[in-house]
């Protein structure tokens, strides 16, 4: 019962209202005072990949497929995960597919497990700059593989 609450809780908190390009809100800000949307990491195991809410993607060849998460030019997010204690070590950690010249990611997270969160610095990105051929950006967790997520940066 306990599970079918976290995850109905989970869906209801991860569907943006009707007409809304991106969970993100002026009044949702952290102490960089920038707007923040929220992305949620759920399941995972040895058995089975887990998804993100919104934003999960499939590999499909060279490409994902799927709706990607959207969020406006300027936005960090909040990256946070639905496990809770009975996935006790289990935790996700988001790592873009492109990188800069450097060859570090062009986004990352920290490591998150058991219903922690961290900010994630996406409001760098540009609209339409990323790696997809639709321009969104594709990233994975690095703990489980492959678990994929797209992220489409609009303008404001």
């Amino acid at each position: 019962m306990r599970r079918f609450f976290v995850v109905a809780l989970v869906l209801a908190l991860a569907v943006p209202a009707a007409g809304d390009a991106a969970t993100t809100s002026s009044s949702n800000t952290l102490e960089n005072q920038r707007p923040t949307a929220t992305l949620i990491a759920a399941g995972g195991s040895a058995l089975t990949n887990g998804v993100f809410f919104p934003g999960t993607a499939i590999q499909d060849g060279n490409e994902l497929a799927g709706v990607p998460y959207e969020i406006a030019k300027g936005t960090d997010i909040e990256f946070m995960t639905a496990d809770g204690s009975l996935t006790l070590g289990n935790g996700h950690q988001i790592r873009s597919f492109k990188r800069r010249k450097n060859g570090r990611p062009l986004f990352k997270s920290k490591f998150i497990s058991n219903g922690q969160s961290t900010l994630m610095i996406t409001s760098h990105l540009k609209p339409g700059k990323g790696e997809q051929s639709d321009g969104s950006y594709g990233f994975f967790c690095t703990v489980h593989h492959p678990m994929y997520g797209m992220l489409k940066v609009t303008k404001n």
